[in-house]
């Protein structure tokens, strides 16, 4: 599944770390906007409640997802979260994905 999400941060002073917030931040957003439309009182029963179980169903765990996939700016990977974001060249409408992260087979977690 493909979301693009639109993340407003300060332009300097940013770390990786406070990106990584503001995109928890905006999801969790966008999420309770699905809800909302959800609930919309003009949609058909059954939509409502199609739509209100698709959205119950999605839980995030941030916790997971940062201990298995990193951000990558094109073929970087944003590995230091006290990192700045300049130090990246990471500027506006810059296009930020996730990528699994490679671990050591030799280190046990």
């Amino acid at each position: 599944f493909f979301q693009i999400l639109h993340i407003l941060i300060p332009q300097s002073g940013t770390t990786v770390s406070d990106l990584k917030k503001a995109i928890e931040k905006t999801y969790r957003i966008n999420q309770l906007r699905s809800i909302k439309r959800a609930r919309h009182p003009y949609l058909p029963k059954e939509i409502r409640v199609a739509a209100q179980e698709e959205v119950d169903k999605t839980q995030i765990s941030w916790r997971y997802i940062w201990r298995t996939y990193m951000l990558a700016y094109g073929s970087i990977r944003l590995a230091d979260d006290n990192q700045l974001l300049d130090t990246y060249g990471i500027g506006n409408r810059d296009e930020l994905r996730f990528v699994k992260r490679k671990r050591d087979k030799y280190t046990r977690h």
